[in-house]
């Protein structure tokens, strides 16, 4: 066949993916002596896409680059955990090749990774971890689970590649409640139920609220919102049943808020109050006096402690200023109430000063007199403790008597916990007298009176 009449050869079209002829023999004797600038080009892209594994399949080489790129992880990962189910939700990723969600729910500390390139059905395991749910929905109902176990779900996004994105995280424990929440109010309601509001949640504050029925060891979660996702607030049980729920912080540390609200228990809803506070404040203390108004003292407004005080007026249901103010302004304090003669006081204690560090002093407040002043009825004047404390427990005896236990000293930012407990009697010459150490120093943490008048800390 003469040379103009010869058939040239034509080289394999590109139809998506990496295809090149190579010989057996090529392959023994190397890939330089055989291949082409052009097609080691498209082998070393071929190997490129083999080894990231998350590579399109078919994407077009000539004139686009591989999308190597998982999508996005989910977003908004919630869990409403109750006894018998787990409900979780989610948002699915808005990206062009989402494909579907694999969620994996683990009983131990952790899970594999999933491969790339690779499918998985439910009941499947990833380490730890089984394969609850696979596909494209927003929301899966978790019913295979054990009243008051903790489980870990972790959520992946894949596209049409499987290529599986990082992980969304979170737990929930069954017979817990329902959304866990750190910063929240709990109140116990006139039944004996426990209101349970506010707090951070998944991704920031809640406007949740939930009630726990101490009959059934349950926790129900309340089919209205509050008015404001709000935390480090407080929530006081009124005369007649409802609650007042009062400040606390929007957002961050620095957003406090000014505004409260009202929890009726009989219709389960939420109410905003026209009145407001004279001054937004969080991390305050709020107590119900005897004749049912309520007294709002010290906190924060997001820079710096409170040393006012303010009253809302149960009848009218308008806040007013105290003209009386603490003597020293403070924050993560406590404010207990005891009997002295016939009078009735509150006890504030500790917490967290001006300069930022723990105090060690104390002050009293005369319910009769409307004003904070010492034990001998000085107004302005305060009482030494023993230790200092801030975000510790004071907890009322039956003899009007108060333990004070725990809590941080220093400076608020390096403060180390402190083991020191004391107790506050009023009729003494020497109100404070240290008493035994906790066995372990603790901060942040909760007390209960038990039945034989000791106390679980």
């Amino acid at each position: 066949m003469s040379t103009g009449s010869r058939k040239r050869s034509r080289r394999p079209m590109w139809t998506g993916r990496v295809r090149q002829r190579v010989s057996t023999r090529s392959m023994s004797s190397g890939w330089e002596s055989t291949l082409t600038s052009r097609s080691r080009l498209f082998a070393a892209l071929a190997i490129l896409v083999l080894l990231l594994g998350c590579a399109e399949r078919e994407a077009k080489i000539s004139g686009e680059s591989p999308d190597i790129r998982a999508p996005d992880r989910p977003r908004d990962f919630k869990a409403f955990a109750y006894p018998d189910r787990v409900e979780l939700s989610w948002q699915n990723p808005e990206d062009d090749d989402f494909a579907g969600v694999l969620l994996v729910r683990s009983d131990g500390e952790s899970i594999e990774f999933p491969e790339w390139r690779r499918a998985y059905d439910r009941g499947e395991s990833l380490g730890d971890g089984t394969v609850v749910y696979a596909g494209t929905g927003e929301e899966f109902t978790d019913s295979d689970v054990v009243c008051g176990r903790t489980y870990r779900y972790y959520l992946f996004a894949f596209d049409d590649s499987y290529c599986y994105s990082d992980d969304a995280k979170l737990e929930a424990t069954t017979g817990g409640m329902v959304v866990p929440r750190i910063a929240f109010a709990a109140t116990t309601l006139a039944d004996g139920r426990v209101l349970i509001t506010g707090g951070i949640s998944y991704g920031g504050p809640t406007d949740t609220a939930e009630i726990f029925d101490p009959e059934t060891g349950t926790f129900n979660l309340v089919s209205a919102r509050m008015i404001t996702s709000r935390f480090d607030h407080t929530a006081t049980l009124l005369p007649d049943g409802r609650v007042l729920i009062v400040g606390g912080f929007k957002e961050g540390l620095s957003e406090a808020l000014s505004t409260a609200e009202i929890f009726d228990p009989a219709t389960e809803r939420f109410s905003k109050l026209p009145s407001s506070l004279d001054v937004a404040r969080a991390d305050h203390r709020a107590a119900l006096l005897p004749d049912g108004d309520v007294l709002v003292v010290g906190g924060t407004d997001g820079v710096a402690p409170l040393a006012t005080a303010e009253l809302f007026d149960y009848e009218t249901e308008e806040f007013s200023v105290l003209p009386s103010s603490l003597a020293v302004a403070r924050t993560g304090f406590e404010m207990t109430p005891f009997v002295r003669g016939e009078e009735s006081y509150l006890l504030v204690s500790g917490g967290v000063g001006p300069d930022g560090f723990a105090l060690d002093t104390a002050e009293v407040f005369s319910v009769e007199r409307l004003q904070f002043e010492d034990l001998d009825g000085q107004a302005g004047g305060t009482e030494q403790m023993v230790c200092a404390h801030a975000v510790h427990r004071a907890v009322a005896l039956d003899d009007s008597r108060i333990l004070i236990v725990g809590g941080s000293q220093g400076d608020e930012a390096t403060g180390q916990p402190t083991a020191c407990t004391e107790l506050f009697d009023p009729d003494s010459d020497e109100p404070f007298e240290q008493v035994a150490d906790l066995s372990t120093a603790r901060s942040g943490f909760a007390t209960a009176v038990l039945d034989d008048s000791r106390i679980l800390v």
